[in-house]
């Protein structure tokens, strides 16, 4: 689970349906909710906000269900079970795109990891473990996208090979998300999946928006002006377990089966498209600086590379600034 803070929200409950009040003549709505194994926050402004948020999250909800690989009532846990799923022409592009960011990657970023995620207990509500090395190299045996059958009539998995879209079920959101604020006419919005950030449309004062990227300590190293986008960011921080003195984060080599270790702390990437910064960050993590740099400049996004020394490298000329070149 992804949980960097990124934007500054009014502070609300733990579960609040929605806030508004009027600006002029148009309506502000900020809405908190926990879905998708995440806190979700919507904040903008628009005649018809409010009902822009309530599609949102009904939305994630359907996300949350179809997606998520142990929803007993999703077309993926269906799928893992040996069914042959019908296809939506959204979800069949997202694992296109995920396929292109896998070949591009030498597989550094497969959504046929899920053996691997399931037997270091990194799957929903399960506690982290060190598996052993033959159990290891089997689940590495079963990362085979060979396995993965694509035609007009559905999707298939075979010979116990399943499929897990953790890594860009929220980058799909966002993407989504945008088209429902569009359609609703909303003049501007952020929105946090759990450290995915949406900044939609314009701000009533013309500034940039900034994004703050935590330092994995509970801070923010540096800040992102940027107009329309998004910026996502995966860190060995987000999600791990200690077990005799050492931690294991989630983000796993799908050719090693071990978490990744390469001197990374986090890798952001900022890009209009959703489910590519998704991909992309895990995928940039697990490759390192310098292939995951090579990786971000050959799809033309924006990149920030923090490594565990605190060394800032960046991709694409992004406008940042970091917290120690603030002024006083």
């Amino acid at each position: 689970m992804k949980k960097k803070l990124a934007v500054t929200f009014v502070g609300l409950a733990v579960f609040l349906p929605l806030i508004m009040f009027f600006a002029g003549n148009c309506k502000k709505a900020e809405f908190h909710s926990f879905k998708m194994d995440t806190d979700i926050r919507i904040s903008g402004q628009g005649r018809d906000m409010a009902k822009a948020a309530k599609e949102i999250n009904e939305l994630l909800d359907n996300i949350d269900k179809n997606l998520n690989s142990h929803s007993s009532e999703g077309m993926i846990f269906e799928l893992n079970s040996g069914k042959r799923v019908a296809l939506p022409a959204d979800i069949a592009e997202m694992i296109e795109l995920s396929e292109e960011v896998r070949e591009k990657s030498d597989g550094a970023f497969n959504i046929a990891v899920k053996p691997l995620i399931d037997i270091w207990g990194f799957s929903h509500g399960k506690s982290g473990r060190v598996p052993e090395k033959e159990e290891i190299e089997s689940a590495v045996k079963l990362i085979d996208n060979t396995k993965i059958e694509i035609s007009d009539d559905g999707i298939s998995v075979s010979d116990g090979g399943k499929i897990d879209l953790g890594a860009v079920a929220k980058g799909y959101a966002s993407d989504r998300s945008r088209e429902i604020l569009k359609k609703h006419k909303v003049k501007y919005a952020i929105l946090d999946f759990g450290g995915n950030i949406v900044t939609y449309g314009k701000k009533p004062d013309g500034t940039d928006f900034v994004v703050g990227i935590s330092d994995g300590d509970g801070g923010i190293y540096a800040y992102v002006f940027t107009g329309e986008t998004c910026v996502v960011t995966s860190g060995g921080y987000e999600r791990f377990f200690e077990e005799k003195g050492k931690r294991y984060h989630h983000l796993l080599d799908p050719h090693t089966g071990y978490p990744a270790k390469n001197g990374l702390k986090s890798v952001t990437i900022i890009s209009e498209n959703g489910t590519l910064a998704d991909a992309l960050s895990t995928a940039c993590f697990v490759l390192g600086e310098e292939k995951g740099g090579e990786l971000a400049e050959s799809f033309g996004v924006q990149a920030v590379f923090l490594d565990e020394k605190g060394k800032v490298f960046t991709v694409g000329n992004p406008k940042i600034k970091l917290e120690s070149e603030k002024e006083d």
